[in-house]
């Protein structure tokens, strides 16, 4: 079926391509072969063609048309300036405010972001959408209680909105209700089994919980379902193992290290692994991305951390898990899980 809908995609084109040949300047023809290139995923072939509609009719749609194959093509700041001339054309067009808020959101632009998201909401205040993406926002931006009141505003809305339910447990998580975390996890999972972030996000909040046999399990889950990208589940699986006194994964995760491509998290998977000293990740933590510098530290001083609370060392590891918190970023998981640790520290004397 996919295949017959491509071929008669493929012929439409043909077929606009002869009508733009006999009337090169009919611009619904543009429009009409633009859109279809965009379903095609032509995107450099749909952006010009609504180029030439802009050049010959310029519109609002046209240039909010234009920025979102500009938004699939990941030209985010091309796409902030034609949602800008969108909105000039047309102020109150909410699905523009909308986008270019979430242009803004991918780079880095959150303030602007949050700006747009609240102009989006006041002219659309019933879009489970809208709640979502300035929840996405305040989440990046650390504000968990507001990001979690917008996720609630948009699964109001919708129900079954499963990636607003993920979301509001991963803004939980950070926020301290690690029940609430892991109710959100479930639900999500009853809606799609197959959710692999509702596990990660269940894997880490019932970590924090101390529930080390749960965790492991949702990691297990996690690791199934997903192969390569995030690696933070592979390290944490194999600390769990190793706290639960197994030693199943610390030999598997050796020789899968050894694959993996050069970079920082093989610079932890070979510590955690025996490979590498603990001097020397902590050395490598201060090579490469600048920008990343802080991610790289927190990451290094909590998986050193955890190191040395298996091996009995709880000062160490407590004074390590300070820095990882020092350092920062508080979205980073390892941030969240340090400060876990010496939660159960500081109970436990």
């Amino acid at each position: 079926m996919k295949y017959t809908r491509l071929w008669l995609m493929a012929g439409a084109i043909a077929d606009l391509d002869r009508a733009l040949d006999i009337d090169p300047l009919a611009v619904e023809i543009y429009r009409t072969r633009a859109a279809i290139n965009q379903s095609r995923e032509y995107f450099m072939s749909a952006k010009n063609d609504y180029t030439k509609v802009i050049s010959l009719r310029p519109s609002a749609e046209a240039f909010f048309e234009r920025a979102d194959v500009e938004f699939y093509l990941g030209a985010f700041k091309d796409a902030i300036a034609d949602l800008d001339q969108a909105l000039a054309l047309r102020p109150n067009f909410e699905f523009a405010y909308r986008n270019r808020g979430n242009a803004k959101e991918r780079i880095g632009d959150l303030g602007g972001a949050l700006a747009d998201d609240d102009h989006a909401i006041a002219l659309q205040p019933d879009s489970f959408d809208n709640y979502y993406n300035r929840g996405n926002v305040r989440r990046a931006m650390g504000n968990y209680s507001g990001a979690i009141a917008d996720y609630d505003r948009a699964i109001g809305l919708k129900p079954d909105f499963e990636f607003a339910i993920c979301n509001r447990a991963n803004a939980k998580l950070y926020h301290g209700d690690l029940e609430g975390c892991i109710t959100d996890c479930d639900r999500a999972v009853a809606i799609d089994a197959n959710d692999k972030i509702a596990y990660l996000n269940r894997a880490a909040a019932k970590q924090c919980k101390a529930d080390y046999v749960g965790a492991l399990a949702d990691y297990d889950r996690y690791v199934a379902m997903f192969d390569g990208g995030v690696k933070f589940p592979y390290f944490n699986r194999v600390l769990l193992s190793r706290r639960l006194h197994q030693s199943r994964l610390t030999a598997t995760l050796r020789r899968e290290v050894a694959e993996w491509e050069t970079g920082w998290p093989k610079n932890i998977g070979s510590f955690i692994a025996g490979l590498v000293t603990e001097k020397e990740l902590l050395n490598l933590a201060q090579e490469g991305d600048k920008k990343k510098l802080l991610e790289r530290q927190c990451e290094a001083y909590y998986y050193a951390g955890v190191c040395r609370l298996l091996d009995g060392e709880d000062s160490k590891a407590r004074e390590l898990f300070e820095k990882c918190i020092a350092a920062g970023p508080k979205n980073n998981i390892e941030h969240r899980l340090a400060r876990a640790e010496l939660t159960r520290m500081s109970e436990q004397r």
